[in-house]
């Protein structure tokens, strides 16, 4: 049988949960860190570091403000929601402000932490890590966004590149 040029490892880096996709052929490696947001936190092809890391894993896990400085965070809603409110569907929605006076700033998803649902490595599909987040589960995020919605976010890295592919299921979001 043939050695998979990919490997998905999940370690620990400064204390925080980190999950390192590798591809031994392309010299690329990226590191994802679901319980901060589910964020790329770094990603190197050929000795090249094209996303920088944070220079500690723990503290950025511990700093809401550092995850929208290192990686590639997800951000929902849509950014700076004059008085918090706008109208989709038909429906009002009232998210707080969190950017006093009079605005709401995304990041939402960033702040939280993301539960993997699967983790694999194969030449076939390459390295990856899908996370999940379900605002469901935060009574705070369901007062103000009522709706079932399931976030799916794969990290793959293949062929030396990084991707990022996003799911998201809705039962009224359209």
């Amino acid at each position: 049988m043939l050695q998979s040029q990919y490997e998905v490892r999940q370690h620990e880096r400064d204390g925080a949960i980190v999950y390192e996709l590798s591809d031994a052929r392309h010299t690329a490696v990226a590191e994802i860190m679901p319980e901060a947001g589910n964020n790329a936190i770094s990603y190197s092809w050929r000795d090249i570091q094209v996303l920088s890391p944070p220079p500690n894993a723990a503290a950025f896990k511990a700093d809401l403000g550092a995850r929208t400085l290192y990686g590639t965070p997800i951000l929902f809603p849509t950014n700076r929601i004059k008085g918090g409110t706008y109208i989709f569907n038909g429906n009002r929605y009232q998210l707080p402000i969190n950017e006093p006076p009079h605005h709401h700033l995304h990041g939402e998803l960033l702040q939280r932490a993301w539960s993997v649902t699967d983790y694999s490595a194969s030449n076939e599909h390459g390295a990856y890590v899908t996370g999940r987040f379900e605002p469901a589960a935060h009574a705070d995020i369901m007062d103000y966004f009522p709706h079932k919605l399931t976030f799916d976010v794969t990290h793959r890295l293949y062929e030396g590149r990084l991707l990022i592919g996003a799911v998201h299921v809705c039962d009224r979001c359209v």
